[in-house]
């Protein structure tokens, strides 16, 4: 019986760590792209920034750009992936990737640049090569993209503890 007490305990708490991990931030962007000379807007998302933390983003991509050219991921080899989040918003961010780093499926013929601590700010554009370009000033907006609260972990929390105390509960009847 000591030992089926122990499994369960043991099944709880592992349940519980997986329900109280952080969950990750996703944030939407959009700026207007005066690199090489050039006047569209773009817009992307970042994936998977811990708040409250300095950190890499898992995933930052380009959705979309009225010049045409650059759309897909460009987490294949960043030169620098530096975002730090506080209280559910972006302070500061340095991600830089040259896409002729990376290899396919991400892009690969455009560079990103977007940076905050730079009096150059933010740019992306389709030069393979790293020729020399001018960026246009700060104007990227961020804003935190709604993301579902995963459920199944407090599901499988509660559904756990529940067999733990059917468990705990379940005596050997004696005739």
């Amino acid at each position: 019986m000591q030992a089926i007490r122990t499994l369960a305990l043991a099944a709880f708490a592992s349940l519980w760590s997986l329900s109280a991990q952080a969950a990750l931030l996703d944030f939407t962007f959009t700026f207007s792209n005066r690199a090489l000379g050039l006047n569209g807007t773009v817009t992307g998302i970042v994936r998977g920034l811990a708040d409250n933390d300095t950190s890499a983003a898992g995933s930052v991509e380009i959705l979309s750009n009225t010049d045409g050219f650059g759309l897909g991921e460009y987490v294949g080899s960043p030169t620098t992936n530096t975002w730090t989040v506080a209280a559910g918003a972006i302070t500061s961010f340095d991600f830089v990737a040259f896409g002729q780093n990376n290899t396919a499926p991400a892009v690969t013929c455009c560079t990103l640049f977007l940076q905050s601590l730079t009096v150059n700010g933010t740019g992306l554009f389709n030069d393979p090569n790293g020729g020399p370009f001018s960026l246009a000033p700060k104007d990227i907006v961020f804003t935190r993209a709604t993301t579902a609260v995963p459920e199944p972990a407090s599901a499988l929390l509660f559904g756990g503890a529940l067999a733990a105390a059917a468990l705990l509960r379940r005596r050997p009847t004696t005739a």
